[in-house]
C-alpha cells in the first residue's frame, strides 16, 4: 500500500509548485522568446511534477514551432527525464484516430517490454482508458502520458495530463450542476459523463477501482482548481490555488508481485 504521513499535502504542494515552474516558463518564453535554464538549477522534481513541466514545455514548442525553443527545451527535458518515459500526444486535424491508434500501440509495447509480464495487462487497461478519455472528453491539442517502473522499489507511475477543457469546464458546457471544482471530479469518478451513448463514462471510475480496491494504489485526479484523491477507500478533496489548464490523472502502485484478476473491479 502506498503510504505517507500526509501525502494528501505532498501532491498539493507538488502540484501548485510545478505549477508556479509552469507560470515562469511561459513567463520566460514571452520575455525572452527562450526558456531560461536557471528556472530549474539545483531543483529536484518527483515525477508528478516532470509530467506537469515537460507537458507544458511539449506543448509550447508545438504551438511556437521555434527552433531556439526546441533546442532549449532539450536541455532542460534531458535531466528531466531521467529514467522515466514519457510520450507526446498531438490531436491531429487529419487521421487523428488512426495517429491516436499509433501512439498508444508505441506506448503498449514499451510497457510489454518494461512490465513483469503479471502487470502488463493491469497497466495496458488504465492507460488505454486514460487515453480514450481525454481523446473523447477533453477537446485536447496537446497531451503527456508518463509511465515509470522502478524495479527496486517495484513501484508503478501512470499519469495523463492534457491541455483541453476541464472536468469542471466540461460538465458547465452540459450544464451539470456542481458547487465546487472538486465536486465535478467526484462526479466524473463516480460516473457521471458529458456524453450522450449509453457505456460511456466508464473509464475514471473503473480505472479508480481497479487502483485503489485491486492494487492499493492512490489515484490522483486534479482539474482547474480540483483536486481529488482516492485511496484507501477515502477520497480526499481539495481546492487548488493555482488552476491547472486541463485534466491530470496521476496514479501510483506497489506491485504485488503476484497477478490479479482486473475483471473483478471493472465497472
Amino acid at each position: 500500500m502506498v503510504k505517507s504521513e500526509s501525502q494528501e499535502s505532498e501532491y498539493l504542494d507538488e502540484i501548485e509548485s510545478s505549477l508556479d515552474s509552469v507560470e515562469k516558463i511561459e513567463s520566460s518564453y514571452k520575455l525572452e522568446r527562450k526558456m531560461s535554464l536557471n528556472l530549474f538549477e539545483g531543483k529536484k522534481f518527483q515525477n508528478l511534477s516532470k509530467l506537469i513541466i515537460y507537458s507544458k514545455i511539449k506543448e509550447l514548442e508545438s504551438e511556437k514551432e521555434n527552433q531556439s525553443m526546441i533546442n532549449a527545451s532539450k536541455k532542460i527535458l534531458d535531466p528531466l527525464l531521467n529514467q522515466n518515459n514519457f510520450y507526446t500526444i498531438k490531436k491531429e486535424k487529419e487521421n487523428s484516430a488512426k495517429i491516436m491508434k499509433e501512439k498508444i500501440e508505441d506506448i503498449f509495447k514499451d510497457i510489454k517490454k518494461i512490465l513483469p509480464d503479471h502487470l502488463v495487462n493491469i497497466v495496458f487497461y488504465i492507460v488505454g482508458k486514460l487515453v480514450d478519455n481525454i481523446d473523447q472528453h477533453s477537446d485536447f491539442s496537446s497531451a503527456t502520458v508518463l509511465f515509470n517502473y522502478n524495479k527496486e522499489s517495484n513501484f508503478v507511475e501512470i499519469g495523463v495530463l492534457d491541455n483541453g477543457r476541464s472536468i469542471p469546464g466540461a460538465f458547465e458546457l452540459k450544464n451539470v450542476v456542481f458547487k465546487e471544482d472538486f465536486h465535478s471530479i467526484k462526479l466524473a469518478i463516480s460516473g457521471t459523463s458529458t456524453k450522450e451513448e449509453k457505456g460511456r463514462g466508464t473509464g475514471l471510475p473503473s480505472s479508480k477501482k481497479l487502483t485503489v480496491n485491486g492494487l492499493n494504489g492512490n489515484f490522483l485526479v486534479v482539474s482547474r482548481n480540483g483536486f481529488v484523491l482516492a485511496k484507501d477507500n477515502i477520497e480526499i478533496t481539495e481546492k487548488i490555488n493555482k488552476s491547472l489548464n486541463g485534466t491530470l490523472v496521476y496514479i501510483k502502485f506497489k506491485d504485488a508481485q503476484k497477478a490479479l484478476n482486473i475483471y473483478e473491479y471493472l465497472n
